[in-house]
């Protein structure tokens, strides 16, 4: 079954409630992870899945609560005897990171972690599998940042699947995920905070759904909320001024992925 679990909806700050940023995308049994926030682990095994199942990393940009989790999710797939390679794609430091980790820990892995550069500045392809392939999308923020954009190639069962981290309002990101079936936009701040979310590099709800509007989408998912609001409500009825068929995600919510009529 082709699906999407939340395994973290936060911002910046995580709750007891809400961790921050981490997806799991199933398709056809292969398991992406997308972006590694702490706690990501809890979050897999409350939701039933094991990190065996974990077969590529997609990590989007190297602010903590992106990718904190990284190492610790490594170590226990160590651990357990992992012998199945690994792949991680991201930002060129982060082998770095995660050898510097491994290293000062006297930790010898057992599998083969392969790191694989994503570009920031560039649309393209990094990743064809039999089912599916995965493309960079460049966006804006305070440091170098992707989205990821996930289209099956099953002539009997298309769909497509945009992640658009941590970014500035970019309009210029509309033609690589035009029509895309399901599209997750972060939506940081509301419309009332537009000074904060243009300060920190960051997209407010209105322009989330101006951005599905613009590139039609089916659907619309909205999360990585600051911790000033509480009203997920209002943060709903913003993007929907922009985009009717939004939703806002929440920790071990589960979407499924099957293509969408067009409106």
């Amino acid at each position: 079954m082709n699906n999407i679990t939340i395994l973290g909806s936060n911002s910046a700050i995580p709750s007891i409630n809400k961790f921050s940023s981490a997806q799991f995308l199933n398709i056809n049994g292969t398991g992406c992870l997308i972006d590694c926030c702490e706690g990501c682990q809890m979050r897999m095994q409350m939701n039933d899945i094991k990190t065996s199942a974990v077969d590529h990393i997609f990590i989007s940009h190297l602010h903590g609560d992106h990718f904190f989790g990284l190492i610790g999710l490594i170590s226990t797939m160590n651990m357990q005897n992992r012998s199945q390679p690994l792949n991680v794609y991201g930002p060129m430091e982060l082998k770095e990171i995660v050898d510097i980790q491994l290293k000062a820990s006297l930790t010898e892995l057992n599998f083969e972690c392969n790191f694989i550069v994503t570009n920031p500045d560039e649309f393209e392809q990094i990743a064809k599998f039999k089912n599916f392939e995965v493309f960079s999308i460049p966006l804006t923020h305070s440091v170098k940042t992707t989205g990821f954009l996930f289209k099956s190639t099953m002539r009997n069962k298309p769909f497509s699947y945009a992640y658009i981290s941590d970014t500035i309002y970019k309009p210029e990101i509309v033609p690589y995920i035009e029509n895309v079936d399901v599209l997750y936009h972060e939506a940081t701040y509301m419309e009332d905070s537009k000074d904060n979310a243009v300060s920190k590099f960051h997209a407010t709800c209105r322009e989330a759904g101006e951005i599905a509007r613009l590139a039609n989408a089916k659907k619309l998912l909205i999360g990585h909320f600051s911790k000033k609001y509480h009203n997920y409500s209002l943060m709903l009825a913003e993007a929907k001024t922009e985009f009717e068929n939004t939703e806002v995600v929440h920790d071990n919510m589960v979407i499924g992925l099957v293509p969408l009529p067009t409106a």
